[in-house]
C-alpha cells in the first residue's frame, strides 16, 4: 500500500436538514492521518448544488440576520465549512478572496460562543487593520440579533487605551493583527487561556508579511485543545508547516474555480476614442 490514496467520488456530505451532493476528489493521507476534500466550484455544469441558508439548521438569531444582510444562499466554501465547523472540528479553507471566507467561518463563531461568558473565546487574526476592521464589521452585523456577543477589533493605528477599556468590559470574539493582539498580551489587557478557537483569515498573507513568530506566539498561549481554523488562498510550505504543527488532524476543504477572478466582482471597461474636444489624437484619460 502506498502512502497516499486519492480518486475522484460524489460525496455526500450530511446536514442537520438533509444532505447535499458534490462532486469532490478525496485523498487521505496515512501518514498525517488527515482527510482532504476538494471541491470543484463550476456551479453552471451542476458539479455542486448551491445550499439555501435555511438548510443549514442555524439559530434564528443568525438566520435574521442573514436575511437582513441580503443573503439567501450560501457560497461553496460557506455550504461546506459551516457544517464542519460546527461539528468543532480543524479546517483549512483554501479559496479565494471575494468567496465569502469570513461567514464560513464567522458563522460556526458565532453559533457557538456562550453570551453568559464574557471572557475572550474566539480570536481571528488578520494581516491588515483594513481586514481587521472589515471582518469586525461584517462579524457584527451577523450578530446583530445575538445581544449577548460582543466583538472587538484590535490593530495599531488606533489608541489602544479605547481598546483597553472594551475588553474590560467583557469581549468573546476579538479580531485583530498579531502585532496588536501581542501588545495586548505583553500588558496583560488581553488573556488567552479561555480562548477555545483560533482563525487565522489570509494566512499565507501573514507569513509573506513576516508574522511566522507572533503567530506561533499566540498559538502557543491559546489551549491545546482548542479549534484551529486556517483559511488561506494559497498554501505554501511555511504555512503547511503551521498546520501540521498546530492543527488535529484538519480537513481541507478546497474550492477551485474555473475563472481567476472572484466570482463576487463585477467587472465593466468603457471604449472612448477621444476624450477631450480639442482634436487631438494621442490623448488617453486616466484611470485611478
Amino acid at each position: 500500500m502506498t502512502n497516499n490514496k486519492c480518486g475522484s467520488f460524489v460525496v455526500k456530505v450530511q446536514l442537520p436538514d438533509g444532505e447535499v451532493e458534490s462532486l469532490v476528489s478525496l485523498c487521505f493521507d496515512f501518514r498525517e492521518k488527515s482527510s482532504i476534500l476538494s471541491a470543484s466550484q463550476n456551479l453552471h455544469r451542476g458539479k455542486m448544488k448551491k445550499l439555501k441558508f435555511e438548510e443549514l439548521s442555524l439559530s434564528i438569531e443568525i438566520s435574521k440576520a442573514i436575511t437582513d444582510m441580503g443573503f439567501e444562499e450560501a457560497t461553496p466554501i460557506q455550504s461546506l465549512s459551516i457544517p464542519v465547523l460546527l461539528q468543532g472540528k480543524d479546517v483549512i479553507g483554501q479559496a479565494q478572496t471575494g468567496t465569502g471566507k469570513t461567514a464560513a467561518f464567522g458563522i460556526p463563531l458565532l453559533e457557538m460562543i456562550d453570551g453568559k461568558d464574557k471572557r475572550p473565546q474566539a480570536i481571528v487574526l488578520c494581516p491588515t487593520r483594513e481586514l481587521a476592521i472589515q471582518t469586525a464589521e461584517e462579524l457584527k452585523s451577523l450578530a446583530k440579533y445575538k445581544k449577548d456577543i460582543t466583538t472587538l477589533p484590535v490593530y495599531g493605528g488606533q489608541p489602544i487605551e479605547r481598546q483597553i477599556h472594551a475588553l474590560r468590559r467583557g469581549v468573546q470574539i476579538i479580531i485583530g493583527t498579531p502585532g496588536r493582539v501581542m501588545d495586548h498580551m505583553n500588558r496583560g489587557t488581553l488573556k488567552l487561556e479561555t480562548v477555545s478557537k483560533v482563525v487565522l483569515d489570509e494566512a499565507d498573507e501573514m507569513l509573506d508579511m513576516g508574522f511566522r513568530d507572533d503567530i506561533e506566539f499566540i498559538l502557543k498561549t491559546t489551549p491545546k485543545d482548542r479549534q484551529t481554523i486556517f483559511f488561506s488562498a494559497t498554501m505554501p510550505r511555511q504555512f503547511m508547516e503551521l498546520t501540521k504543527r498546530y492543527q488535529k488532524d484538519p480537513q481541507l476543504i478546497k474550492i477551485v474555480h474555473d475563472k481567476v477572478t472572484a466570482p463576487n466582482i463585477d467587472q465593466v471597461y468603457y471604449e472612448s476614442e477621444k476624450f477631450f474636444q480639442d482634436g487631438s489624437s494621442d490623448a488617453h484619460p486616466r484611470c485611478l
